[in-house]
């Protein structure tokens, strides 16, 4: 299922720079005026870190662990044996 994308951010902002209001006026200091009334947001958590994402909040309802992909190819086991059986194994973060 793909995930909606509104011109405007509709109950939660995603992201720095998500739309959040547009504003159409006869003139300038009306629109001056609609912008800075602004609105109320109730601020998240940031998550800035790949790792942690999934214990945050999340950003939309249908992947609540923030995850996008979940996905197994292959066979484990077979990896899994080739890991153990193998002479030195690399980690990266």
């Amino acid at each position: 299922m793909k995930e909606p994308h509104p011109i405007l951010a509709s109950k939660k902002v995603r992201y720095v720079g998500d739309h959040v209001a547009m504003v159409v006026a006869d003139t300038l200091a009306q629109v001056v005026d609609a912008a800075e009334a602004g609105g109320d947001h109730e601020e998240l958590a940031p998550v800035i870190d790949m790792r942690t994402a999934a214990k945050g909040p999340a950003l939309h309802d249908e992947a609540p662990d923030n995850y996008c992909y979940k996905w197994t190819l292959g066979d484990k086991a077979a990896v899994d044996a080739a890991f153990a059986g193998a002479a030195h194994v690399t980690k990266l973060t």
